[in-house]
C-alpha cells in the first residue's frame, strides 16, 4: 500500500492546482470553481479506487480529505471576493476573517490527526515514536509496533475454515490424546534451549512415530517466526534445540500428524533476557 499521507499530499496538490487554473486563468468565482474541483475529484478517485481497492478506510480518508480541500478553497476565495467587493464600494475590510480561518484550521487538524492514525494502523510504530507513544515494557529496551498480518476478505472461505477448525478440534477432544509440552530449561535470549513434548493417548500408551512440526509466533512482527521440526530422542518423547532470539512473549502453534489424524496445538512461551 502506497503511504497514506504520501498520497493524501499529491491529491491535495493536485486539486489545488486545478483550482488555481479553474480560478486564477480561466476567471471563475470561487463556488464554481470549488464545485468542478469537487466532481472531478469524486469522478477520478472513485473509480481508481474501486480499481485497486486500497480497504474502506483509507478509501474515506482519501475522499473526506480531497472533498475538504476543495471546500475550504471555495470558502476561502468566496469570501475573499466578497471583501473585495465591499472594498471597491469604499468600505473597509480586512483580507480574511475568523470564522473561515477557524474552519480551516479545524479541517487541517482533523486531516493531520487522521492521518496519524491510520498509518500507524497499517504501518504500525517503530523506533523513538513508539518508544513516547506505547507503555514501557516488562525487561525490553527499544520498542515496536508492527501489524504484520492481513484481514481476509473472503468471508466464505473464512467460515469454511472456520468450521474445519471446529470439526478437527470436536475430533481432538474425541481422540483424548495426552500431551505435555515444554521447555527442559528456562529459556533465555541467545541461548538453544530444548522444546519438550510427551505424547500419549487416551489410555495412557505412548505414541511413536509421530511427525512434530510447529512455529514459535512472534505477536509483534511476523518476520521474526522461528519455525521448528521435532525429532523422536525416546518412545513418545519429541525434542527440538531452538534459540528464539528475543526477549518477551512468544506464541505457539504445533501440529502433530500420527497416520491419519491431525492434531494441533496451540501455547504461549515468555523467554528471559540474557544472563
Amino acid at each position: 500500500m502506497a503511504d497514506i499521507v504520501s498520497t493524501i499530499l499529491l491529491g491535495i496538490t493536485l486539486i489545488v492546482g486545478i483550482f488555481l487554473i479553474l480560478h486564477l486563468v480561466l476567471r471563475m468565482n470561487g463556488k464554481l470553481s470549488a464545485s468542478i474541483v469537487a466532481l472531478l475529484t469524486v469522478g477520478i478517485y472513485v473509480p481508481y479506487s474501486i480499481f485497486i481497492w486500497p480497504g474502506g478506510d483509507v478509501f474515506a480518508m482519501h475522499i473526506a480529505v480531497f472533498l475538504v480541500t476543495a471546500y475550504m478553497l471555495g470558502i476561502i476565495t468566496s469570501y475573499r471576493e466578497k471583501r473585495l467587493a465591499e472594498m471597491a464600494e469604499g468600505e473597509k475590510a480586512g483580507w480574511f476573517h475568523w470564522g473561515p480561518a477557524l474552519i480551516v484550521g479545524f479541517f487541517l487538524f482533523i486531516v493531520v490527526v487522521d492521518s496519524i492514525f491510520v498509518t500507524m494502523a497499517t504501518k504500525g510504530v517503530s523506533g523513538d515514536v513508539a518508544s513516547w507513544l506505547l507503555p514501557e515494557p516488562r525487561n525490553a529496551g527499544k520498542v515496536e509496533s508492527y501489524f504484520p498480518g492481513t484481514v481476509s476478505h473472503d468471508y466464505q472461505k473464512v467460515q469454511a475454515e472456520y468450521n474445519q477448525y471446529l470439526a478437527q478440534m470436536r475430533e481432538q477432544a474425541r481422540r483424548g490424546w495426552q500431551i505435555r509440552k515444554g521447555w527442559v530449561q528456562t529459556p533465555y535470549v541467545g541461548e538453544p534451549q530444548v522444546f519438550q513434548v510427551e505424547l500419549k493417548d487416551k489410555q495412557g500408551n505412548l505414541l511413536e512415530g509421530a511427525d512434530i512440526v510447529g512455529r514459535f509466533l512472534r505477536p509483534s512482527n511476523s518476520s521474526e517466526d522461528v519455525e521448528f521440526s521435532m525429532q523422536e530422542t525416546a518412545p513418545g518423547r519429541y525434542q527440538v534445540k531452538t534459540n528464539l532470539h528475543l526477549q518477551g512473549n512468544w506464541d505457539m502453534d504445533m501440529y502433530i500428524r500420527l497416520g491419519e489424524a491431525m492434531h494441533q496445538i496451540q501455547g504461549s512461551t515468555y523467554v528471559e533476557p540474557s544472563r
